[in-house]
């Protein structure tokens, strides 16, 4: 069946939020603690591309930086810096000029409201997408990869599964979440070999590609 809708993840699908990410936490080091600096790798590590359980990652933090914050107040004193730094993938722009020629567009993200909807504001990818086609899991009481959050998102648009396409980069929230109520997926895999238990359908190494793939 020929795909009517492609929802598209955000972070390091259409944004590349790991290289911001990467700038925003080296610049805090060198306003707050530049004798440290070189524990930039370990930062990266420990905070996995966003994924990490925040209380978690805080705790090391806190204990590593010796500093006296909340969480929600250290990242929020973060974003600024996320936001200044963060640019869509190559060929973004014209990729989704192009496909919403074609097909209505979404996107679905997890993350806090604010945040979430400033990368889609600065960086003007939001532009591509109609208001009410933007999901943010902040905003909805639920995340991927639970089904609940594709459900909804198919209703909204009021298609069945099988005329959906949903790309993003993560194996477990985007692939697995989505093949889960029978979406069929696009992954991006940045170089990444595939190790996810569903196969996704299709395969791409940056997002740009995916207009070739269904030309």
């Amino acid at each position: 069946m020929e795909y009517q809708a492609i929802i598209f993840d955000l972070d390091n699908t259409l944004v590349d939020r790991d290289a911001a990410a990467v700038q925003a936490y080296q610049q805090w080091l060198e306003q707050n603690r530049p004798q440290q600096a070189h524990l930039l790798p370990e930062i990266w590590i420990r905070e996995d591309h966003g994924y990490a359980d925040p209380p978690a990652f805080m705790a090391w933090f806190r204990a590593t930086f010796s500093l006296e914050i909340e969480d929600q107040a250290f990242f929020d004193e973060l974003r600024p810096a996320l936001i200044a730094a963060l640019q869509p993938y190559l060929g973004v722009d014209r990729l989704l000029a192009e496909l919403g020629a074609r097909y209505r567009l979404a996107v679905l993200t997890n993350g806090h409201a604010i945040g979430q909807r400033q990368k889609l504001q600065v960086t003007k990818v939001g532009s591509y997408f109609l208001p009410e086609n933007i999901f943010v899991s902040g905003e909805m009481g639920v995340a991927k990869p639970e089904k609940a959050i594709f459900a909804s998102v198919l209703a909204h648009l009021g298609l069945a599964a099988s005329a959906v396409l949903m790309v993003g980069d993560d194996p477990r929230n985007d692939i697995a979440g989505a093949e889960a109520l029978g979406i069929a997926t696009c992954w991006i895999s940045h170089g990444r070999p595939w190790k996810g238990k569903v196969s996704p359908a299709h395969i791409i190494a940056e997002v740009h590609e995916l207009n070739a793939l269904l030309l």
